[in-house]
């Protein structure tokens, strides 16, 4: 769903899909969307939501990397 003007949409739809069954890459992809929206604050809550499901060394330091990209200790 993401471009052309879809990106609130998308964050909508991928708020349902976190209601539903919260995981790392659902909150990665809003963190994402919350970046491009310019919404730091809110991408920065996703991305340690995201953190706090991490079970794979690849997703903590995935996670990590764009927290440290936004200025932020992960």
């Amino acid at each position: 769903l993401h471009g052309h003007g879809r990106d609130e949409r998308a964050i909508d739809d991928v708020g349902r899909a976190i209601r539903l069954q919260p995981s790392v890459e659902e909150y990665k992809y809003r963190g994402y969307l919350f970046t491009l929206t310019n919404r730091r604050d809110e991408a920065v809550s996703d991305y340690r939501s995201g953190l706090k499901l991490a079970t794979t060394v690849s997703d903590r330091s995935a996670i990590e990397a764009r927290l440290r990209n936004l200025g932020e200790q992960p």
